[in-house]
């Protein structure tokens, strides 16, 4: 099981983990991430379908692009991470995580910040 990890985002501290589910593979992976102080909580499930089935693709890396350059999508990595915390504290209007907001849509905020990647959601 992963532990938190630290990171420094715009002055503000931050604790944050990307688990997935290793043991039978039935939920969805999800990004937490705590303010320093832990009284909140931000929570981005990254549904993933059948594509996957067996592993979760964004803990080994997924193949894409940004700003035309080939990269690799692995949410252990703290580049990411920092960049899906900006986001979201502009986007959602948080100024300080005080409460616990769980959102569903992480594979479109990797969209929205410009990562394009071939992977699609498919729930057959």
């Amino acid at each position: 099981m992963a532990t938190f990890r630290k990171i420094v985002v715009d002055g503000k501290a931050y604790l944050w983990k990307y688990s997935f589910d290793d043991y039978d593979y039935q939920n969805d992976s999800a990004l937490i991430i705590k303010s320093a102080d832990k009284q909140g909580k931000l929570l981005i499930n990254f549904r993933t379908g059948n594509w996957d089935h067996g592993y979760c693709p964004f803990n080994r890396g997924v193949p894409g692009i940004y700003m035309g350059e080939p990269v690799v999508i692995n949410l252990n990595q703290p580049r990411f991470i920092m960049e899906i915390i900006s986001f979201s504290m502009k986007h959602l209007q948080l100024n300080q995580l005080s409460r616990t907001v769980e959102l569903n849509n992480g594979i479109e905020i990797l969209n929205e910040l410009g990562y394009t990647f071939d992977y699609e959601k498919r729930w057959d």
